[in-house]
């Protein structure tokens, strides 16, 4: 919205009176201009008076002219019908057809110039009787013409002895008696047409029949209407006398109180000014004040000048109110003590709405990624997949890239790119990043966050890990948890990132870092319970098979207690490897007896004075409100859920907040035969919450 207009109150240069005020808005000037405008008044209404008269005189005989063609071409029209009638009545003994040539020169010299002549004058007819006479009359005529159309059509001859009913209008159109030579009988016999006069003495006769009557209706209201304009010319002319008679009166009338109005409305203008005043002091805001006499224009232009500033302080405070701080709206041109104190009040509410603003869009975004975090923490892929998308179109980027650490081979560590997303498309490629090697690697190598603006293209294009175009902007971020990085996340944009996306962007960093090391390790324990599985399996078929072929197994015993050494060592090495991470791990059958446990699990109670061993009861060294709580989570697992469960548990005395990962264990044929529980320490994040993947 554009700023009111607010104007000064500075007087305007006219002729001037010798009082300092302008002629033409003066009391005595206003006095001036209204006995000579009464003058001239008084002039042009006799004028008027006058030209009315001759106008009503005029018009009268224009009017009257009008009707009486009306009138007189109505006549003709019908005249002009009667004769067509005759002619196709004629028509029935010409073999030749020369009466169509004569009809339609009948149509065109005795019918069609008075029915458009009628047409035009009815058209400028107001709506009423006599206009739908006129139509109802032409809509007719116009039927005869498509009836004298279908008359020329028939076009048939036969006999005069076999006419039948048509015998009588032969005789009295073509007039054969006795006298009338044979031959001439016996031509017209040969010649008459039967149908064409059947249809001269039905259809066509009928409709010439009807607008006839149309015809007299019409010539009848036509009549009644110039009688009754006649009357109204001379109410008009009456009328006009009378009013030219009142004007006189009505002059003299306002002569005699003109100055008594102009200063009563000098008056007015006072006390409208005193009531807007009034407004303005009980907190309204009236329309402005209309330009007043050159004596109190100087009042009025300031109290509307006030007005004007007082209606932008409310504009302002509904623009502010409503959360518009960039509004064009300006009071007192934010000069004086008031215009300054409300636009520094504007600025510092924009300030803090933008803080809002920045925080709830942090706040939806925590809690967005976390979502993306909790559904996706058992697949590495997925994972980077579905937080690249989601973080590229979050910050409005271009372009983005996962990269996470393998440390597989310990001697050779090295980034992977699990992820690509560019231009609300994913990309589908294979890069390895050593540590050190170009941007990312460095962010990998120093663990801190790199932001680079106004990026040379040939230096990106070199250096930066996803290749390519070359943005202007480039944010490469750490996924750090607890001094160790475990994946690095480059994003680039055409825009600028602000202070706050950086800072977002670090701060989910940590939790990605945490879900990247849980997701590995469920990778990791996955497959050491699947391999455990599948010699569990192969175990259980050589032991059927022994009791199935107990004469083979003799003679392959030897061969069999190799496999038992080799399934010892297996299990040797793959307790070895449980026991050598820092989850906690247990296994348990159905009865909810431990099948498998390793130290890190068995130690956490030891320091208590309590046993978990192989082949014990889970439950025996808990409680019952822990036994029936973890019984519940049992049996959810041995339905087939797999499930994440974060508690605060104490640990060395202090509260510690520690994640369960809860699977089952199916067999070959995918049925559930046992659970599995990972327990680890995490970051601190929320109390006793479940978590579904």
């Amino acid at each position: 919205m554009n700023p009111p207009t607010t104007t000064s109150a500075v007087p305007e240069t006219r002729a001037d009176t010798g009082s300092g005020r302008p002629f033409s808005s003066s009391i005595r000037g206003k006095l001036i201009k209204s006995f000579s405008a009464l003058g001239a008044a008084t002039t042009v209404a006799l004028a008027v008076v006058l030209g009315q008269t001759a106008s009503g005189v005029s018009e009268g005989y224009q009017v009257l002219e009008t009707h009486q063609s009306v009138k007189t071409h109505t006549y003709a029209l019908t005249g002009g019908l009667q004769h067509a009638v005759a002619v196709v009545g004629q028509g029935t003994n010409d073999a030749n057809g020369e009466w169509v040539k004569q009809a339609d020169e009948v149509w065109k010299q005795a019918v069609r110039p008075f029915s458009d002549s009628i047409r035009r004058n009815a058209a400028a007819w107001p709506e009423g009787e006599k206009k739908r006479l006129a139509f109802q009359l032409l809509d007719r005529v116009g039927a005869f013409r498509v009836a004298l159309d279908q008359a020329s059509g028939l076009t048939q001859t036969i006999a005069l002895s076999e006419a039948g009913p048509a015998q009588a209008f032969v005789d009295s159109t073509v007039r054969i008696d006795a006298s009338s030579p044979g031959v001439v009988r016996d031509a017209v016999r040969r010649s008459y047409n039967p149908q064409l006069a059947g249809f001269a003495q039905g259809e066509l006769n009928a409709l010439h029949q009807e607008i006839k009557v149309l015809a007299r209706s019409l010539v009848f209201v036509n009549q009644r209407d110039i009688d009754q304009f006649e009357i109204n010319v001379e109410n008009r002319i009456a009328g006009l006398k009378l009013a030219a008679f009142l004007l006189l009166l009505g002059l003299l009338a306002a002569t005699a109180v003109i100055v008594r109005l102009i200063l009563k409305r000098v008056g007015e203008n006072i006390g409208k000014i005193n009531g807007h005043i009034r407004q303005l002091a009980d907190g309204a805001l009236p329309a402005a004040l209309e330009k007043t006499d050159a004596e109190l224009r100087i009042i009025t232009d300031s109290v509307n000048q006030l007005t004007d500033n007082l209606r932008s302080i409310k504009e302002f405070a509904q623009h502010v109110g409503g959360g518009n701080f960039d509004s064009d709206t300006r009071v007192f041109n934010d000069a004086g003590e008031l215009g300054q104190s409300l636009a520094n009040m504007r600025d510092g509410l924009k300030q803090v709405s933008e803080g809002d603003k920045i925080r709830y869009w942090t706040n939806e975004g925590l809690a967005k990624f976390g979502e993306i975090l909790r559904e996706n923490d058992q697949d590495l892929q997925q994972l980077s997949d579905h937080l690249l998308v989601q973080l590229v179109k979050y910050l409005r980027a271009n372009q983005g890239g996962v990269f996470v650490v393998n440390r597989q081979d310990p001697q050779r560590p090295f980034m992977e790119l699990t992820a690509c997303y560019a231009y609300d498309r994913k990309k589908y490629a294979q890069k390895e990043v050593l540590p050190g090697q170009g941007l990312v690697g460095q962010t990998w190598q120093e663990g801190e966050t790199i932001y680079l603006r106004e990026v040379p293209p040939s230096y990106v294009r070199i250096t930066s890990g996803l290749g390519g175009s070359t943005p202007r902007y480039l944010l490469i971020v750490p996924l750090k948890l607890s001094g160790e990085v475990h994946g690095v996340i480059e994003l680039a944009s055409f825009h600028d990132f602000e202070r706050h996306m950086v800072e977002f962007t670090e701060k989910i960093a940590e939790s990605i870092a945490s879900t990247i090391a849980g997701a590995r390790g469920a990778e990791q324990t996955r497959q050491l319970l699947q391999e455990a599985q599948e010699m569990t399996e192969q175990m259980r078929a050589q032991e059927e098979e022994m009791r199935q072929n107990m004469e083979e197994l003799q003679a392959t015993q030897e061969e069999m207690h190799r496999s038992q050494r080799e399934t010892a060592e297996k299990e040797t090495n793959l307790l070895a490897l449980i026991n050598n991470t820092e989850d906690g791990i247990v296994a348990i059958d159905r009865n909810y007896v431990i099948t498998t446990i390793n130290d890190n699990y068995r130690n956490r109670y030891a320091r208590t004075g309590e046993r978990y061993e192989v082949n014990t009861d889970v439950f025996s060294v808990m409680d019952e409100a822990t036994r029936q709580e973890w019984k519940s989570y049992y049996d959810r697992a041995f339905a087939g859920e797999r499930f994440t469960l974060r508690k605060v548990d104490e640990v060395a005395g202090q509260p510690t907040p520690i994640e369960y990962v809860i699977n089952p264990i199916r067999n070959g044929g995918g049925e559930v035969f046992g659970v599995s529980v990972f327990r680890r320490v995490r970051k601190p994040e929320a109390e006793n919450e479940t978590v579904n993947p």
